[in-house]
């Protein structure tokens, strides 16, 4: 089995500033500015795959604020910027096999539920608008704006999201390869298949990682 660590670091990052990713894997949501990697221009709302620093440079066009998630068997990688700090940070077991990175974004309308189900694979997510509460096996925990969360592989949560205002999380997570491209989530019961589905996904990417 390889271990590795996630870390959730929030970047306050100032204009042509430069963005060390010192991380073998990173993912970026820019939640406000604009940023350039390889000549490629990302806005807010958007996310994007990064490797190592010296082979991605991240450059700053405007004042930023930027979630990066870092992917690595060293816990000691992912080294926030001045401004930065490291928000959450766990460290999972991955299974035999293929993987990848997936970083997407899930929209709740008001009231909406994620019924109780699972992944097969870990990750953290981070709140960037909006309530939810978080049931698990450990009880239940209502996340605001700027929470974060772990959840492990195939560990049960049911979602539900404020009655009065939309509400949304960016998630990374790492997978096995043969959920490339395909939807991840699996309800517990049954019954809830033919449940309308209010949440929408957003994917910003599917990058499979080595190790």
């Amino acid at each position: 089995m390889t271990e590795v660590t996630m870390k959730l670091i929030i970047e306050n990052l100032h204009k042509e500033q430069k963005l060390e990713c010192d991380g073998r894997h990173n993912a970026l949501y820019v939640s406000s500015g604009r940023l350039s990697v390889a000549g490629k221009s990302i806005a807010a709302g958007e996310g994007i795959y990064v490797g190592e620093y010296t082979d991605n440079p991240v450059n700053l066009q405007e004042e930023s604020n930027i979630v990066r998630f870092v992917v690595d068997q060293d816990p000691k990688a992912g080294r926030p910027t001045a401004d930065g700090q490291i928000v959450l940070e766990s460290r999972f077991e991955l299974a035999p096999g293929d993987q990848f990175l997936r970083l997407d974004q899930i929209d709740f309308p008001p009231g909406a539920c994620a019924y109780r189900h699972v992944h097969p694979g870990a990750g953290i997510r981070f709140l960037t608008q909006g309530v939810l509460d978080i049931e698990s096996d450990h009880g239940v925990e209502q996340m605001s704006i700027g929470s974060a969360w772990f959840e492990d592989t195939n560990a049960p949560v049911r979602a539900t999201a404020s009655q009065s205002q939309a509400t949304a999380f960016v998630r990374a997570m790492v997978l096995p390869i043969e959920y490339l491209g395909k939807r991840t989530i699996t309800y517990l019961d049954p019954s809830d298949d033919d449940k309308p589905r209010m949440q929408t996904n957003s994917r910003f990417f599917d990058q499979p990682v080595e190790f």
